[in-house]
């Protein structure tokens, strides 16, 4: 009994020391990254990505695959082309014109050799494919504060620590990870002197029969598989998508579409708030038609607000860690938040003191506001509204930003509690965040 008892301890130290081991290698591996990515941004892109259309395919769990057109224009004389595309996936189809190019693929950047040099101002469609999936380390490589690095007790990890989710049951493919190509390297480009990189996009999705795809329109069904368009309305600097087999509400503010996703297992709350939808839809429809008449129409034909596993980080990278579940006409909803909340009896009361079932449906009403502003639901929604900022540039474009998101907010109800627009002040305190909830939209 001693020997086997030796020899379970012996083991368990053995795959403690294993484990160690992987993470110092994946911590090295994130260090070369990050070395390769401060270089190459050092030159700069020298082209702005003006569309990328095509297909994406999504097998849960197991690859996802990419067939894209993407057109560029230069800014300056090029001969070298430089793309940020996550490690994991591998290029295998990258043509001009019906010819390959030659091209490598190494520390996530995707480094294209022109047979001939662009001219500044010169357009070029790049026809890719890819497969794979992406590797969820290769986000974030420039975070003031890595989750992976911080003290178990420590509340930023409460935010959520991985940047990407893949399994069988829930995607997320958020921007960071680049699963799409992104012109130049990923490093501080949130601090960048360079504009944002506002292109338009037209995706065809296609998912399992059963799933759905947040912020974009069915299709017919393509061969068993569901199919979605991911079509924005306006041009964005950042694409995310979210699928899974959620369940679908919908309600409709004036000329927008606002649907909510969620787990099947977490509709608990959203069935006892069904008979104040008709007030929620009245409320938003006079929010988005004040803030258009003050010349700000909401540049989106729908709304989504989609639940998200706790696990997925929730707040970017950079020095301004700034939240990351915010995405053009997406608002992402942590699970630990409403979906999962004990409301049951807030409901019952609700029911038991109002006089008629139109005074209860405002009472609910009232509180499902209440939530959204506390959660920072509204400021997500303020968040859509940021193309104003497009093209800035220089040194003072991120305080230009933030400022366009403050004027666009406070053209929405505001909550009286402070605003929580960094994860680095969950990070300074050791014990446990009572914030937490604020910061996921």
């Amino acid at each position: 009994m001693l020997r086997f008892g030796g020899l379970l301890v012996v083991v368990g130290c053995a795959g403690v020391g294993l484990l160690a081991l992987r993470e110092a290698k994946r911590s090295d591996l994130r260090e070369q990254w990050l070395a390769a990515h401060e270089l190459a941004s050092q030159v700069g892109a020298g082209f702005d990505i003006e569309r990328i259309a095509g297909r994406v395919s999504i097998d849960p769990g197991a690859e996802l695959g990419i067939e894209l057109a993407v057109h560029l224009k230069t800014h300056r004389d090029l001969r070298t082309l430089v793309f940020s595309l996550n490690p994991a996936m591998r290029v295998a189809v990258l043509q001009t014109s019906g010819e390959g190019v030659s091209s490598r693929h190494e520390d996530g950047l995707l480094v294209i050799d022109l047979a001939a040099p662009l001219a500044a101002g010169e357009a070029l469609v790049l026809d890719l494919g890819a497969r794979g999936v992406p590797d969820g380390d290769f986000a974030y490589l420039d975070s003031a504060i890595d989750p992976r690095h911080v003290s178990a007790g420590n509340s930023v990890r409460l935010l959520g620590t991985e940047a990407l989710i893949f399994d069988d049951a829930y995607v997320a493919l958020m921007p960071a990870v680049r699963w799409l190509p992104v012109a130049g390297a990923s490093y501080r480009r949130d601090e960048s002197t360079q504009p944002r990189d506002f292109f338009d996009v037209d995706l065809a999705v296609d998912v399992p029969e059963t799933w759905h795809v947040a912020g974009a329109s069915q299709m017919p069904s393509n061969e068993g598989r569901r199919r979605f368009r991911y079509r924005p309305t306006v041009a964005v600097d950042e694409v995310g998508l979210f699928a899974s087999a959620f369940e679908r509400r919908s309600i409709q503010a004036g000329d927008v579409e606002i649907e909510l996703l969620f787990h099947p297992r977490h509709m608990r709350n959203v069935e006892l708030f069904a008979g104040a939808a008709h007030v929620v839809a009245d409320y938003a429809t006079d929010i988005l038609a004040h803030v258009e008449s003050q010349g700000l129409p909401f540049p989106y034909a729908n709304l989504s607000i989609v639940e998200v596993p706790a696990h997925l980080r929730a707040y970017g990278g950079g020095q301004r860690m700034a939240p990351a579940l915010r995405l053009p006409g997406i608002v992402g909803l942590r699970e630990i938040a409403f979906p999962t909340a004990h409301l049951e009896t807030l409901v019952a009361h609700i029911d038991s003191v109002m006089d008629d079932s139109e005074s209860a449906a405002n009472a609910k009403a009232g509180h499902l506001i209440t939530y959204a502003r506390q959660a920072g639901l509204l400021r997500g929604v303020a968040n859509s509204f940021l193309n104003a900022a497009a093209g800035t540039s220089g040194p003072d474009a991120l305080a230009l930003e933030l400022l366009c998101l403050d004027l666009a907010d406070r053209l929405l109800p505001r909550p009286n509690a402070p605003r929580i627009e960094s994860a680095r002040l969950f990070a300074e305190d050791e014990g446990p965040g009572l914030l937490v909830g604020l910061l996921p939209s």
